[in-house]
């Protein structure tokens, strides 16, 4: 909130760590064309200066507020979205990653996206910008994504697209309605694919927009979660075994689509060498969702 004012859309940046980028991200926000917003930046105990450089500019513009948790703990990304967003004041959500960036005109386009009747969340194109020797593996992913969008008319139910394979990169290219982010469940056991579980259950209950813009530059680095934390996901068979066990899902039984998601993270938990306790934990994370669900 702004003095007793409700901003049109709440920006919401989880800081940790990224004080060489985090500058370039905050003055994307503030070089918008469209002003009235918030900016609520959830700052996870970072060692580097991040908060120092927050600080200064939250001084400075009162649209600009920092939060932290309690000692100023780290308590990862999940828990610090889960404290940007009960913290928003507007009826939109709009993520930016600290080491990401916006072109000016994309709060101004992506709220027009979202403001749609049924649509939940909007997302655009993103320009890869950092390690260009990096970038490769994602040729494969865009001619997908584009092949996909184009046979769809927005906006678009995408839940079983989301199923395959995640259209959404990255937290920095998405806008969605709080009170549809104010039902998801942060919880997710595989960091790298909590975006992915985020736009699922939106889009379980709402229609989604597509920008075709590159509107977000999305930043590819070594200390990026999908740099360092994406070894299951890229997977080739890690892949095929959420395909498979996406095809036999009843797209009406969030039971299944839970299963669904145990499944793949104890799988990628296998990849990563710990099979004996991923082992343990899937048999016991099973039954417990069987029950709950």
């Amino acid at each position: 909130m702004i003095g007793s004012r409700r901003p049109l859309v709440s920006v919401v940046m989880t800081s940790y760590n990224h004080a060489q980028y985090i500058a370039v991200a905050i003055d994307s926000v503030l070089a918008q064309t469209m002003r009235d917003w918030e900016l609520v930046v959830v700052e996870d105990g970072s060692a580097d200066g991040s908060r120092e450089i927050v600080e200064r500019y939250a001084s400075f513009d009162p649209r600009i507020r920092m939060l932290e948790h309690e000692n100023s703990s780290n308590r990862g990304i999940a828990a610090s979205l889960v404290l940007g967003i009960g913290a928003c004041g507007a009826d939109y959500v709009a993520f930016l990653e600290s080491d990401d960036f916006w072109e000016p005109d994309f709060l101004e386009e992506m709220i027009a996206a979202v403001g749609v009747d049924g649509a939940g969340m909007a997302a655009c194109d993103v320009s890869l910008v950092g390690d260009k020797s990096r970038f490769g593996v994602y040729d494969v992913y865009f001619e997908l994504r584009n092949r996909k969008f184009s046979n769809l008319k927005f906006p678009a139910d995408i839940f079983k697209t989301l199923l395959f394979e995640n259209f959404v990169p990255t937290f920095s290219c998405a806008v969605a309605r709080r009170s549809l982010l104010q039902k998801c469940r942060f919880d997710y056991p595989y960091q790298p694919w909590l975006d992915r579980s985020v736009w699922m259950q939106i889009c379980r209950m709402a229609q989604f927009a597509y920008v075709p813009r590159k509107l977000t530059g999305w930043r590819i680095h070594s200390s990026s979660v999908i740099a360092n934390e994406g070894r299951g996901y890229r997977s080739g068979w890690f892949m095929k075994l959420f395909r498979l066990a996406a095809l036999s899902s009843d797209s009406k039984a969030m039971v299944s689509f839970r299963f669904v998601e145990l499944l793949c993270f104890q799988f990628a938990r296998c990849l990563a060498g710990k099979t004996l306790v991923a082992g343990r934990k899937f048999r016991r994370t099973t039954q417990d969702s069987w029950y709950r669900n």
